[in-house]
């Protein structure tokens, strides 16, 4: 039997005149290492009725990539 399990994604694609916001994904990342993509996250499942839980700073790491 296989599960699945669901993420709740938010992406945002932001514009300045004919400028877009980008970020590299970083070499070490198992998705799209060193591809371009929107500035997006995702909720912990503890995270997704909690707003104080969700912009917590101890979920404001700088390098999430480690």
């Amino acid at each position: 039997m296989s599960h699945t399990r669901a993420r709740m994604m938010a992406t945002a694609i932001l514009f300045h005149g004919d400028d877009m916001l980008m970020m590299k994904r970083s070499l070490k990342r198992t998705l799209s290492p060193g591809f371009w993509a929107a500035v997006g996250g995702h909720l912990e499942p503890h995270e997704i009725n909690d707003r104080a839980a969700a912009v917590s700073p101890g979920n404001l790491r700088r390098d999430r990539s480690a």
